[in-house]
Protein backbone atom coordinates (compact mmCIF):
# COMPACT_ATOMS: atom_id res chain seq x y z
CA UNK A 1 0.00 0.00 0.00
CA UNK A 2 1.16 3.32 -1.14
CA UNK A 3 1.28 5.71 2.16
CA UNK A 4 1.59 9.46 3.02
CA UNK A 5 1.89 10.52 6.35
CA UNK A 6 1.54 14.54 6.74
CA UNK A 7 2.66 16.38 9.23
CA UNK A 8 3.07 20.45 9.59
CA UNK A 9 7.18 20.74 9.97
CA UNK A 10 10.05 19.08 11.09
CA UNK A 11 11.93 21.98 12.44
CA UNK A 12 11.71 20.84 15.82
CA UNK A 13 11.63 16.83 17.12
CA UNK A 14 9.00 16.93 19.88
CA UNK A 15 6.41 14.06 20.86
CA UNK A 16 4.01 14.43 17.40
CA UNK A 17 7.18 14.83 15.55
CA UNK A 18 8.22 11.37 17.15
CA UNK A 19 5.29 9.82 16.52
CA UNK A 20 5.52 10.43 13.00
CA UNK A 21 8.48 8.71 12.37
CA UNK A 22 8.16 6.13 14.37
CA UNK A 23 4.30 5.41 12.13
CA UNK A 24 6.34 5.29 9.14
CA UNK A 25 9.11 3.26 10.49
CA UNK A 26 7.03 0.83 11.54
CA UNK A 27 4.51 1.05 8.24
CA UNK A 28 8.06 0.04 6.16
CA UNK A 29 8.79 -3.19 8.57
CA UNK A 30 5.12 -4.32 7.65
CA UNK A 31 6.12 -3.90 3.69
CA UNK A 32 4.30 -0.41 2.60
CA UNK A 33 5.53 2.15 0.85
CA UNK A 34 5.61 5.21 2.98
CA UNK A 35 6.71 8.69 2.81
CA UNK A 36 6.37 11.48 4.74
CA UNK A 37 5.29 15.53 3.70
CA UNK A 38 5.95 18.75 5.23
CA UNK A 39 5.79 22.23 4.80
CA UNK A 40 9.36 22.49 6.11
CA UNK A 41 11.85 20.53 7.28
CA UNK A 42 15.67 20.39 8.28
CA UNK A 43 17.43 17.57 7.28
CA UNK A 44 19.50 16.66 10.22
CA UNK A 45 15.83 16.37 12.02
CA UNK A 46 14.65 13.91 10.18
CA UNK A 47 17.80 11.92 9.37
CA UNK A 48 16.35 8.37 8.68
CA UNK A 49 13.19 9.65 7.89
CA UNK A 50 12.31 10.58 4.42
CA UNK A 51 10.44 13.50 3.99
CA UNK A 52 9.23 15.37 0.99
CA UNK A 53 7.89 18.67 0.96
CA UNK A 54 4.29 19.68 -0.02
CA UNK A 55 5.06 22.40 -2.26
CA UNK A 56 9.10 23.07 -1.96
CA UNK A 57 11.16 23.49 1.57
CA UNK A 58 11.41 27.37 2.48
CA UNK A 59 13.94 27.46 5.26
CA UNK A 60 13.61 30.33 6.76
CA UNK A 61 15.66 31.97 9.68
CA UNK A 62 12.46 33.84 11.02
CA UNK A 63 8.94 32.80 10.86
CA UNK A 64 9.80 29.63 9.68
CA UNK A 65 6.15 27.96 10.53
CA UNK A 66 4.17 30.92 9.78
CA UNK A 67 4.62 31.65 6.41
CA UNK A 68 5.35 28.01 5.22
CA UNK A 69 2.37 26.75 6.79
CA UNK A 70 0.09 29.88 5.65
CA UNK A 71 1.77 29.55 1.66
CA UNK A 72 0.50 25.83 1.80
CA UNK A 73 -2.46 26.24 2.65
CA UNK A 74 -3.36 29.23 0.02
CA UNK A 75 -1.77 26.79 -2.36
CA UNK A 76 -2.93 23.72 -1.41
CA UNK A 77 -5.07 23.02 -4.38
CA UNK A 78 -0.96 22.94 -5.64
CA UNK A 79 -0.08 20.97 -2.44
CA UNK A 80 -1.91 18.41 -2.92
CA UNK A 81 -0.60 17.39 -6.37
CA UNK A 82 1.79 15.07 -5.52
CA UNK A 83 -0.26 12.77 -3.49
CA UNK A 84 -2.79 11.82 -5.84
CA UNK A 85 -0.86 8.61 -6.74
CA UNK A 86 -1.33 7.37 -3.34
CA UNK A 87 -3.63 4.79 -1.44
CA UNK A 88 -4.44 6.97 1.47
CA UNK A 89 -3.31 9.79 3.59
CA UNK A 90 -2.66 10.53 7.56
CA UNK A 91 -3.06 13.51 8.09
CA UNK A 92 -0.91 15.01 12.22
CA UNK A 93 -1.15 18.60 12.72
CA UNK A 94 -2.61 21.59 10.53
CA UNK A 95 -1.67 22.36 7.30
CA UNK A 96 -1.95 18.76 6.74
CA UNK A 97 -6.07 17.47 7.09
CA UNK A 98 -6.53 21.18 5.07
CA UNK A 99 -4.21 19.96 2.33
CA UNK A 100 -5.49 15.92 2.56
CA UNK A 101 -8.77 17.24 1.99
CA UNK A 102 -8.17 18.48 -1.10
CA UNK A 103 -6.61 15.97 -1.98
CA UNK A 104 -9.75 13.96 -1.33
CA UNK A 105 -11.77 16.44 -3.76
CA UNK A 106 -9.24 16.88 -6.29
CA UNK A 107 -8.29 13.11 -6.59
CA UNK A 108 -10.60 10.99 -4.79
CA UNK A 109 -8.01 9.87 -2.37
CA UNK A 110 -9.07 8.81 1.15
CA UNK A 111 -6.98 10.37 4.04
CA UNK A 112 -7.46 9.61 8.26
CA UNK A 113 -6.23 12.36 11.06
CA UNK A 114 -4.02 11.48 13.80
CA UNK A 115 -4.96 14.44 16.24
CA UNK A 116 -2.58 15.04 19.08
CA UNK A 117 -4.67 18.51 19.82
CA UNK A 118 -7.14 20.30 18.54
CA UNK A 119 -4.65 23.10 16.44
CA UNK A 120 -3.93 25.36 19.61
CA UNK A 121 -3.82 28.06 17.31
CA UNK A 122 -7.05 28.20 16.54
CA UNK A 123 -8.19 26.57 20.37
CA UNK A 124 -5.98 27.29 22.84
CA UNK A 125 -6.00 25.59 26.21
CA UNK A 126 -7.43 27.83 29.14
CA UNK A 127 -3.50 28.09 30.65
CA UNK A 128 -2.20 29.20 26.80
CA UNK A 129 -4.93 31.99 27.12
CA UNK A 130 -3.83 33.45 30.10
CA UNK A 131 0.24 32.99 29.13
CA UNK A 132 -0.67 33.45 24.86
CA UNK A 133 -0.21 30.78 22.92
CA UNK A 134 2.27 32.42 20.93
CA UNK A 135 5.69 32.34 23.27
CA UNK A 136 7.76 33.03 20.27
CA UNK A 137 7.09 35.83 17.36
CA UNK A 138 6.79 33.11 14.56
CA UNK A 139 3.69 31.32 16.26
CA UNK A 140 2.69 34.91 17.56
CA UNK A 141 2.47 35.67 13.77
CA UNK A 142 0.60 32.26 13.14
CA UNK A 143 -2.08 33.30 16.09
CA UNK A 144 -2.58 36.84 14.19
CA UNK A 145 -3.21 35.28 11.21
CA UNK A 146 -5.98 32.89 12.61
CA UNK A 147 -7.53 35.48 14.42
CA UNK A 148 -7.88 37.47 11.46
CA UNK A 149 -8.77 35.38 9.25
CA UNK A 150 -11.64 33.25 10.64
CA UNK A 151 -12.00 31.04 6.99
CA UNK A 152 -9.11 28.80 8.34
CA UNK A 153 -11.19 27.64 11.56
CA UNK A 154 -13.80 26.56 9.00
CA UNK A 155 -11.31 25.00 6.32
CA UNK A 156 -9.88 23.08 9.59
CA UNK A 157 -13.60 22.28 10.50
CA UNK A 158 -14.37 21.05 7.73
CA UNK A 159 -10.69 19.14 6.85
CA UNK A 160 -11.60 17.26 9.79
CA UNK A 161 -15.15 15.65 9.61
CA UNK A 162 -14.22 14.83 5.89
CA UNK A 163 -12.13 12.21 7.31
CA UNK A 164 -12.72 8.35 6.66
CA UNK A 165 -11.72 8.14 10.50
CA UNK A 166 -10.36 10.26 13.13
CA UNK A 167 -8.03 9.29 15.50
CA UNK A 168 -6.63 10.87 18.74
CA UNK A 169 -3.95 10.09 21.15
CA UNK A 170 -6.15 9.51 24.68
CA UNK A 171 -9.33 9.57 26.13
CA UNK A 172 -8.88 13.01 27.45
CA UNK A 173 -8.21 14.12 23.92
CA UNK A 174 -10.94 11.95 22.86
CA UNK A 175 -13.60 14.13 24.44
CA UNK A 176 -12.43 17.24 23.73
CA UNK A 177 -12.20 16.65 19.75
CA UNK A 178 -15.81 15.19 20.07
CA UNK A 179 -16.97 18.63 21.78
CA UNK A 180 -15.22 20.77 18.72
CA UNK A 181 -15.78 18.37 15.89
CA UNK A 182 -18.67 16.69 16.75
CA UNK A 183 -17.32 13.62 15.49
CA UNK A 184 -16.69 10.21 17.07
CA UNK A 185 -13.48 9.80 17.37
CA UNK A 186 -11.22 6.75 17.77
CA UNK A 187 -8.53 6.23 20.89
CA UNK A 188 -5.21 5.26 19.48
CA UNK A 189 -2.49 5.29 21.77
CA UNK A 190 0.74 6.11 20.75
CA UNK A 191 3.52 3.59 20.57
CA UNK A 192 6.88 3.69 22.86
CA UNK A 193 10.06 2.13 21.11
CA UNK A 194 12.87 2.00 23.66
CA UNK A 195 16.41 2.61 22.32
CA UNK A 196 18.84 -0.45 22.73
CA UNK A 197 21.43 1.83 23.05
CA UNK A 198 22.36 4.23 25.32
CA UNK A 199 25.35 7.12 25.64
CA UNK A 200 25.92 9.44 28.28
CA UNK A 201 25.71 13.35 27.78
CA UNK A 202 28.75 15.05 28.57
CA UNK A 203 27.42 16.19 31.96
CA UNK A 204 28.44 16.12 35.68
CA UNK A 205 26.04 13.32 37.21
CA UNK A 206 26.44 9.46 37.54
CA UNK A 207 23.04 8.66 39.12
CA UNK A 208 20.84 10.26 41.69
CA UNK A 209 19.03 13.09 40.03
CA UNK A 210 16.26 13.44 38.75
CA UNK A 211 15.00 14.17 35.32
CA UNK A 212 12.38 16.21 33.14
CA UNK A 213 12.57 16.58 29.23
CA UNK A 214 10.98 18.73 26.72
CA UNK A 215 11.18 22.88 24.88
CA UNK A 216 11.58 24.99 26.84
CA UNK A 217 8.37 27.41 26.79
CA UNK A 218 6.20 29.16 29.78
CA UNK A 219 3.75 26.59 29.32
CA UNK A 220 5.79 23.66 30.60
CA UNK A 221 6.25 25.33 34.07
CA UNK A 222 9.78 24.97 34.66
CA UNK A 223 10.08 28.16 37.15
CA UNK A 224 7.59 25.72 39.20
CA UNK A 225 9.32 23.21 38.59
CA UNK A 226 12.65 24.64 40.04
CA UNK A 227 10.31 25.81 43.27
CA UNK A 228 9.61 22.43 43.72
CA UNK A 229 13.10 21.21 43.18
CA UNK A 230 14.14 23.99 45.94
CA UNK A 231 11.76 22.13 48.47
CA UNK A 232 13.27 18.75 48.03
CA UNK A 233 16.92 19.68 47.44
CA UNK A 234 16.81 21.02 51.38
CA UNK A 235 16.40 17.49 52.69
CA UNK A 236 18.30 16.40 49.93
CA UNK A 237 21.29 18.43 49.45
CA UNK A 238 23.28 16.01 47.17
CA UNK A 239 20.20 15.87 44.83
CA UNK A 240 20.62 17.14 41.32
CA UNK A 241 18.00 18.23 38.70
CA UNK A 242 18.75 17.63 35.02
CA UNK A 243 16.58 19.65 32.53
CA UNK A 244 16.85 18.87 28.85
CA UNK A 245 15.32 20.16 25.32
CA UNK A 246 15.73 23.05 23.38
CA UNK A 247 16.35 26.19 25.39
CA UNK A 248 13.51 29.57 24.62
CA UNK A 249 15.59 32.72 24.13
CA UNK A 250 14.17 34.57 26.70
CA UNK A 251 12.34 31.85 28.82
CA UNK A 252 15.27 29.84 29.34
CA UNK A 253 17.24 32.80 30.21
CA UNK A 254 14.71 33.67 32.79
CA UNK A 255 14.92 30.57 34.61
CA UNK A 256 18.51 30.42 34.67
CA UNK A 257 18.57 33.65 36.63
CA UNK A 258 16.03 31.93 39.18
CA UNK A 259 18.34 29.05 39.75
CA UNK A 260 20.98 31.12 40.77
CA UNK A 261 18.07 33.06 42.95
CA UNK A 262 17.31 29.72 44.10
CA UNK A 263 21.11 29.07 44.99
CA UNK A 264 20.57 25.92 42.79
CA UNK A 265 23.07 26.86 39.98
CA UNK A 266 25.37 24.12 41.30
CA UNK A 267 22.54 21.28 40.99
CA UNK A 268 20.53 22.26 38.07
CA UNK A 269 22.05 21.31 35.12
CA UNK A 270 20.80 23.03 31.61
CA UNK A 271 21.90 20.24 28.70
CA UNK A 272 20.18 21.71 25.97
CA UNK A 273 18.92 19.07 22.94
CA UNK A 274 20.32 15.68 23.01
CA UNK A 275 20.13 12.78 20.53
CA UNK A 276 18.03 10.14 21.78
CA UNK A 277 20.98 7.70 23.03
CA UNK A 278 21.59 10.72 25.63
CA UNK A 279 18.05 10.36 26.57
CA UNK A 280 17.83 6.93 27.04
CA UNK A 281 20.73 7.14 29.53
CA UNK A 282 19.18 9.57 31.61
CA UNK A 283 15.64 7.61 31.56
CA UNK A 284 17.39 4.60 32.46
CA UNK A 285 19.97 6.31 35.45
CA UNK A 286 17.26 9.01 36.87
CA UNK A 287 15.59 8.30 39.98
CA UNK A 288 12.38 10.16 38.81
CA UNK A 289 11.35 11.79 36.23
CA UNK A 290 8.83 15.28 37.13
CA UNK A 291 6.70 16.83 34.47
CA UNK A 292 4.84 20.19 35.48
CA UNK A 293 2.82 21.05 32.40
CA UNK A 294 -1.32 21.65 33.63
CA UNK A 295 -3.53 21.02 30.78
CA UNK A 296 -1.29 18.66 28.40
CA UNK A 297 -2.55 16.95 26.10
CA UNK A 298 -1.23 13.92 26.05
CA UNK A 299 2.83 14.30 27.26
CA UNK A 300 5.22 11.92 26.06
CA UNK A 301 8.08 12.61 28.20
CA UNK A 302 6.20 10.62 31.16
CA UNK A 303 5.85 7.69 29.29
CA UNK A 304 9.40 7.37 27.68
CA UNK A 305 10.63 7.94 30.91
CA UNK A 306 8.47 4.84 32.61
CA UNK A 307 9.27 2.96 29.41
CA UNK A 308 12.88 2.72 30.41
CA UNK A 309 11.64 2.19 34.51
CA UNK A 310 11.78 6.04 35.70
CA UNK A 311 9.05 6.63 37.89
CA UNK A 312 6.84 9.74 36.44
CA UNK A 313 5.53 12.88 38.98
CA UNK A 314 3.07 14.78 37.17
CA UNK A 315 0.30 16.65 37.94
CA UNK A 316 -3.83 15.00 38.34
CA UNK A 317 -4.69 16.95 35.10
CA UNK A 318 -4.78 16.66 31.37
CA UNK A 319 -2.64 13.31 29.82
CA UNK A 320 -0.70 12.53 33.10
CA UNK A 321 -3.53 11.23 34.41
CA UNK A 322 -4.38 8.39 31.27
CA UNK A 323 -0.50 7.43 31.16
CA UNK A 324 0.53 7.54 35.05
CA UNK A 325 -0.93 4.93 37.46
CA UNK A 326 -1.24 6.94 40.74
CA UNK A 327 0.68 5.40 43.36
CA UNK A 328 1.64 2.53 41.22
CA UNK A 329 3.80 3.93 38.29
CA UNK A 330 4.64 7.24 39.68
CA UNK A 331 2.22 9.78 41.91
CA UNK A 332 -0.19 12.15 40.52
CA UNK A 333 -0.86 15.40 42.33
CA UNK A 334 -3.62 18.17 42.57
CA UNK A 335 -2.18 20.76 40.09
CA UNK A 336 0.13 23.39 41.84
CA UNK A 337 0.05 22.05 45.08
CA UNK A 338 3.66 21.95 44.75
CA UNK A 339 4.73 21.34 48.60
CA UNK A 340 2.67 17.54 47.86
CA UNK A 341 4.82 17.92 44.56
CA UNK A 342 8.09 17.95 46.68
CA UNK A 343 6.97 15.39 48.99
CA UNK A 344 6.33 12.74 46.74
CA UNK A 345 9.58 13.98 44.95
CA UNK A 346 11.22 13.09 48.38
CA UNK A 347 9.44 10.12 48.96
CA UNK A 348 10.98 8.26 45.71
CA UNK A 349 14.49 9.64 46.46
CA UNK A 350 14.46 8.23 50.35
CA UNK A 351 12.59 5.33 49.87
CA UNK A 352 14.67 2.50 47.13
CA UNK A 353 12.02 -0.26 47.90
CA UNK A 354 9.01 2.05 46.81
CA UNK A 355 11.36 2.99 44.13
CA UNK A 356 12.25 0.23 42.35
CA UNK A 357 8.79 -1.19 42.86
CA UNK A 358 7.23 1.79 40.48
CA UNK A 359 10.08 1.51 38.50
CA UNK A 360 9.18 -2.70 37.78
CA UNK A 361 5.59 -1.60 37.22
CA UNK A 362 6.35 1.64 35.00
CA UNK A 363 7.79 -0.47 32.64
CA UNK A 364 5.43 -3.22 32.61
CA UNK A 365 2.63 -0.59 32.34
CA UNK A 366 4.23 0.93 29.47
CA UNK A 367 5.30 -2.35 27.72
CA UNK A 368 1.67 -3.80 27.97
CA UNK A 369 -0.41 -0.48 27.17
CA UNK A 370 1.96 1.63 24.84
CA UNK A 371 2.96 -1.26 22.20
CA UNK A 372 3.72 -0.70 18.59
CA UNK A 373 2.18 -3.27 17.45
CA UNK A 374 -0.86 -2.22 18.81
CA UNK A 375 -0.40 1.15 17.44
CA UNK A 376 0.69 0.29 14.20
CA UNK A 377 -1.41 -3.12 13.91
CA UNK A 378 -4.14 -0.39 14.75
CA UNK A 379 -3.33 2.37 11.63
CA UNK A 380 -3.27 -0.71 9.08
CA UNK A 381 -6.79 -1.97 9.69
CA UNK A 382 -8.05 1.65 9.70
CA UNK A 383 -6.05 1.93 6.17
CA UNK A 384 -7.52 -1.14 4.91
CA UNK A 385 -10.91 0.21 5.93
CA UNK A 386 -10.33 3.13 4.16
CA UNK A 387 -9.36 2.21 0.99
CA UNK A 388 -12.27 -0.64 0.95
CA UNK A 389 -14.84 2.13 1.24
CA UNK A 390 -13.49 4.37 -1.50
CA UNK A 391 -15.48 4.24 -4.50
Amino acid sequence: MKIGILHHSFREFGGAERVVVEQARWLRERGHEVTCFAASFDPETVAGAEVRPFLFNLRLPKFRFAIPNAMNVLLSRLACQKLKDLDVLLCHHEPAPIIAHKAGVEYGVPYLCYLHHPPRFLYPTPLQRQLGWGHDYDRMAIQILSHTNPALKKLDYSAVINARQVLVNSHVMASQIADIYRVNPTVCYPGIRTNGFSQKPEIDVEDGFLLTTGRHTPHKLLDVLLRIFSIASRQFPWLKLVVTGKPHEVYSRWLQMLTKRLSLDKQVIFTGHLIDEQLAWLYQNAIAYLYTPVNEDFGMGPVEAMAYGSPAIAWKDGGPCETILDGVTGFLVAPYDIKLFADRTCMLVGNERVREAMSYEAKKHVAKTFDWNVHGLQLEDCFMRAVADCP
